[in-house]
This record gives structure tokens, sequence and C-alpha cells, in this order.
């Protein structure tokens, strides 16, 4: 398949936990939505950066969906190609990037799902310690 959009909110080059493998994070902002990325190859890590400074629309293809469909994951099979900005209908938006303090609440519906942001917030009350049972689902 084949996705076309901008690159927004590249993470540092981080090592994982569990494996001796590298990655990145970042956003994808196609036409209808925002998508979650991970990069497992490093070396793509500078040329994404370029491209998310410059705001310029890409195509992406030869990257896998992962199982909930949600999220997608750059691997070196993966073929990044910088469009010019006729071919795409719609504008790199400047309310993606993780260094903007978010506005308010309403803003966040535009984010994509887990992104981080910071966020001003003022206590108006404050009730007692409360203990509540969450369970992972």
């Amino acid at each position: 398949s084949n996705m076309k959009g901008y690159i927004h909110s590249i993470s540092p080059v981080k090592n994982a936990k569990s494996s001796n493998r590298r990655y990145f994070n970042f956003i994808v902002q196609e036409k209808e939505s925002v998508v979650r990325a991970v990069c497992f190859t490093p070396t793509k890590h500078t040329e994404l950066h370029t491209l998310q400074q410059t705001k310029s629309p890409v195509s992406v293809s030869n990257f896998v969906k992962t199982s909930q469909g949600d999220d997608v994951i750059f691997n070196h099979y993966t073929k990044i190609t910088p469009l010019d900005s006729t071919k795409v209908d719609f504008v790199y938006s400047d309310k993606l990037s993780t260094t903007e303090m978010v506005k308010s609440i309403s803003a966040c519906n535009e984010l994509a799902n887990e992104q981080l942001i910071s966020l001003k917030a003022q206590v108006v009350q404050i009730t007692g310690a409360k203990r509540i049972h969450t369970q992972h689902q």
C-alpha cells in the first residue's frame, strides 16, 4: 500500500529495552487522519528529520501496518519519496508539533492516539486522596 502525508514529531533514536534494536517514533499526517509510526532503520532518521524540518510532503511505500491497523512500521524496505507540494491536496498542520503547548483540551482531538503533548492546567478543586484499583486491558 501507499501513504501520502507529512512527517511530524520525530523522536531521537532510542535503544529497545528487550533487544539491541534501535528505533525512533514519529507521526505521519495524512489527509483524513494522523498515524503513529515507528522506524527500526536508524539510518532513515536524518532523511525523515529533514523532511519534517522542511515540511515537505512525502509518499511512503513498503511499510507494515500493525495488527490493530492503527500504527505503521517503517523498516529498511520502506521507500520514502519527497513530493512536490502540488501532488498533495492538503497542507502541513502546525497543530501536530509536540514542541507546541496545546492551547485547549479540544485541540487534543486533532492529535494522534498516544501522542505526547505538554499541557498547562489550573487546579480548581482538590479532594482527599482516594485509592482507585485499575486493571490493564
